[in-house]
């Protein structure tokens, strides 16, 4: 983490921690120990996250700028790894953004993922 806390976390808590706070905090993610506010910035080319220390609390605009932001990243990202698996002719379901099988599910099945999940 980019702020002054030694505790550590493996990649996965950390980024387990940062996508639920970004989300619900409509794109402030907050470190763990100290809760400093941190800019999260999808990188649209490689697909990874970067982090990096806020210089001051951000406004409810720029926590919405940033979050529609990441979220166009992940579309576009998401929209060209759909074309390079059509491309490549491969079968079976195509990665996702986070380099696991899609899979097809219904809305209602994804629903009731969502509802279990709360």
């Amino acid at each position: 983490l980019p702020c002054a806390c030694k505790l550590k976390y493996c990649r996965s808590c950390v980024d387990q921690t940062l996508a639920s706070q970004w989300e619900q905090y409509k794109g402030v993610a907050r470190c763990p120990q100290c809760r400093k506010p941190l800019n999260v910035v999808l990188d649209g080319v490689t697909g990874n996250f970067h982090v990096a220390l806020c210089a001051e609390e951000p406004t409810l605009s720029e926590c919405i700028d940033q979050y529609d932001s990441v979220l166009r990243q992940a579309r576009l990202l998401h929209g060209e790894l759909l074309r390079q698996h059509q491309a490549q002719g491969v079968g079976g379901p195509p990665p996702c953004v986070c380099g696991s099988r899609l899979c097809w599910m219904s809305m209602e099945d994804r629903a009731r993922c969502v509802l279990a999940a709360e």
